[in-house]
């Protein structure tokens, strides 16, 4: 009964050693501390993680999708020459894209 207690308490340390290796990668992506959950729990733990991770997901997902957006409306005046007069218009759309886009690799 007290080997199995001990393995217990060795399985549920190796779990919460794993969530803080998530943690950590999480902060090193986000570039900010990822704040404590009230109650120190697994259920705790992991619903801040999937927070951050929905965060993360979902800020590289809005840039992918602005800058594929700029790209095409830029792409069809190169190739329309009735949208010649948007074409700095795009251009401009596009740098911005790359810009956010870069911004979420760097930061």
């Amino acid at each position: 009964m007290l080997d199995e207690l001990e393995r217990n308490r060795q399985a549920r340390r190796r779990a919460w050693l794993a969530l803080q290796g998530i943690r950590q990668r999480l902060e090193h992506w986000h570039r900010e501390k990822i704040p404590e959950p009230v109650a120190r729990s697994f259920d705790g733990e992991g619903a801040t993680l999937a927070i951050f991770i929905d965060q993360l997901i979902t800020e590289r997902e809005t840039a992918l999708d602005e800058l594929c957006r700029a790209i095409r409306r830029f792409q069809a005046t190169v190739f329309d020459d009735s949208q010649l007069s948007d074409r700095a218009g795009a251009h401009q759309a596009v740098l911005k894209a790359l810009d956010r886009a870069e911004a979420l690799i760097t930061r």
